[in-house]
């Protein structure tokens, strides 16, 4: 029972993120409540959190065991760094969730002995470990219920045989999937039922992760040189005798047209080194180990240090490629489907693409990993912006759009964050498998423009510690200098052990006001989001007069209101009616009771709008 018994600071905890406590408060209410649980699917965009979130997710919900599982040791392995109890760095401590030492909870990363398996609170293993035919498996070691919740990370997998058949074998375990990508390349569904997302677009505002701009080249003529025509052909013209793959794989291949996305590439690069001293990185990505060899000659060639990752490399030479990286003896990394989900470097913020991409999923993640802020920012304006790079020929325009679309909903949800304060109412590698590519020979003028396009603005969102740490430092203090007045030497051990009691002690007995603030955010945040989905997804503009709208909802005294505010307005007067008075006077259980109805109401207005 140490999830149940321990304390763990996570409501008002000011060192946790949004979607952290957010996402924690929804999987705790859904398997609080009597229902039959399917498992819970939480989406976080890559970046904000996901890891911290794992690590709060047992306290309070889970009575026993907790397994952790990871689709490759990669993401296994940065799992393990971030959790392991040994290191100051953990997330518990680090984040203050767990305040005294001997509080942390015994974790282990299995690899096949399962003798420690009984003493460990958190096991972290890959899937591999778990597969039946494998002699090490889990299934094989503990039986069904040894694990009372498990947590799998990246679950875009799981509608795979091998997380299916684990699923199966645990099957009364409390089950979260959490993922930073909510759709597969095979379309697929995953098995869950969805209780929470972040949306990208709110990570941005929020500066959780890095701000995106789209750098698109465009050569102001392009042609190609086709078998059995003697003169180029322009694309308009190819078009009528190739399809549109064809023209998009003979521009990736195309010296020339990689030759300029590796210019504009490294200009950004180095307008960003030298504007802020950052050591701002390039992560690449080409079609098959050939082409990407050949990128990297063209960097090299630029007199850019180049790394190059592919799986025909032996890992220890996959290893000091990623080294020489990592410590900046290369400025830019050449991949074919090595660095997807799970490879995390913050310095990258320049992502460029020498490939098309056909999934929505494989540009997504190639896209997030130049998106993890910066810690060590000297200006967010600068350091804290991503840039994509590539040729306008590459027909990613329509991929473009997800992307484009969540920049509309950030617009909106900055938007409505004002309006709540007014009106309340209370991977893989693509390579060609040998046979040779139908590619044809493409040119372009040495004129040509870039278009620019940016995703979301700033918002300032620090905030001042909570009174809870303000109590702690002085209640320190005075227990220090009642030692020290006793002539005891204070080491540091002792001001750590002393620190962790003390905010324990006030945490748990003085603030019950900050679960009621979580409570309200998260509510907040939920309608923000549900109206900036349902405007962005009907093309409705959110600052247009109501009008008609308002007429057809019966809210005639409202048509002059902008349809963003008609919106909150709505959902507040519904709420303010089932709850029966101001939301600055509801309790922790009325806010409960809204959550459910104000998911109705969004509901209502997506069929009514």
């Amino acid at each position: 029972m140490y999830f149940q018994k321990t304390f763990a600071h996570i409501e008002g905890n000011p060192n946790l993120r949004e979607p952290q406590v957010q996402g924690y408060l929804r999987v705790k209410e859904y398997f609080e409540s009597p229902v039959d649980h399917k498992p819970a699917l939480v989406t976080l965009p890559t970046g904000v959190g996901k890891t911290g979130l794992m690590a709060i997710l047992p306290y309070g919900i889970a009575k026993d065991r907790v397994l952790i599982v990871t689709p490759n040791r990669t993401i296994r392995n940065t799992v393990t760094d971030s959790l392991d109890p040994r290191y100051e760095h953990n997330f518990w401590w680090n984040r203050k969730v767990i305040n005294v030492p001997s509080n942390l909870p015994e974790v282990i990363e299995y690899e096949g002995d399962p003798r420690t398996l009984e003493q460990a609170k958190i096991v972290i293993t890959n899937i591999h470990r778990i597969q039946s035919h494998n002699t090490s498996s889990l299934l094989q070691k503990v039986p069904r219920d040894f694990f009372d919740m498990i947590i799998i990370d990246e679950a875009h997998h799981s509608p795979a045989a091998s997380w299916v058949e684990m699923e199966d074998y645990f099957n009364s375990a409390k089950i979260v999937k959490i993922t930073g990508t909510p759709f597969r390349s095979d379309k697929k569904e995953i098995y869950a039922e969805d209780i929470y997302s972040y949306p990208l677009s709110r990570a941005m505002i929020k500066g959780y992760v890095k701000q995106l701009v789209k750098k698109e080249y465009i050569p102001d003529q392009l042609t190609f040189k086709v078998q059995g025509f003697e003169e180029d052909v322009s694309l308009e013209e190819v078009l009528k005798l190739k399809d549109s793959d064809w023209v998009e794989r003979t521009v990736a291949y195309s010296t020339q047209c990689s030759e300029a996305v590796v210019k504009r590439s490294l200009q950004i690069m180095t307008e960003k080194r030298e504007a802020t001293g950052v050591p701002h990185k390039i992560i690449a990505v080409a079609c098959s180990i050939e082409h990407a060899r050949e990128i990297k000659q063209l960097y090299e060639a630029a007199e850019c240090p180049a790394s190059i990752i592919h799986s025909d490399m032996e890992p220890s030479e996959q290893d000091r490629e990623r080294v020489d990286f990592h410590n900046d003896r290369t400025h830019v990394i050449v991949n074919v489907g090595m660095l997807g989900e799970g490879y995390d470097h913050p310095y990258i913020s320049i992502a460029a693409i020498f490939r098309p991409f056909k999934s929505l999923s494989a540009y997504a993640q190639f896209a997030g990993r130049a998106l993890r802020s910066i810690p060590d920012a000297k200006d967010a304006a600068i350091d804290n912006v991503a840039h994509l790079v590539y040729h306008n020929a590459l027909g990613l325009e329509e991929l473009w759009e997800y992307y484009s679309k969540e920049q509309q909903k950030a617009e909106i949800i900055d938007r409505l964050e004002k309006l709540f304060e007014e009106n309340e109412g209370g991977g893989s590698s693509d390579g060609n498998g040998g046979s040779e590519l139908d590619v044809g020979e493409a040119r372009q003028s040495e004129s040509y423009r870039e278009e620019l396009k940016t995703f979301v603005g700033d918002e300032t969102i620090l905030e001042a510690y909570e009174e809870a740490i303000r109590q702690s430092r002085n209640k320190t203090e005075e227990a220090l200098e009642a030692l020290r007045s006793k002539g005891i030497p204070v080491t540091d051990e002792m001001i750590k052990l002393i620190e962790g009691s003390t905010f324990e002690d006030i945490a748990k007995s003085k603030r019950p006001d900050l679960e009621l603030k979580e409570r309200r955010q998260e509510l907040k945040t939920y309608i923000e989001n549900g109206i900036a989905e349902i405007l962005t997804a009907k093309g409705l503009n959110p600052k247009g007069k109501a009008e008609d709208i308002a007429t057809k909802l019966g809210y005639y005294r409202d048509t002059q209101l902008a349809l963003d505010g008609l919106c909150v307005k709505i959902i507040n007067e519904q709420l303010l009616k089932a709850i029966g008075y101001p939301r600055k006077q509801w309790s922790i259980a009325d806010f409960k009771q809204a959550r459910p109805l104000a998911e109705k109401h969004v509901a209502y207005l997506s069929e009514r709008l």
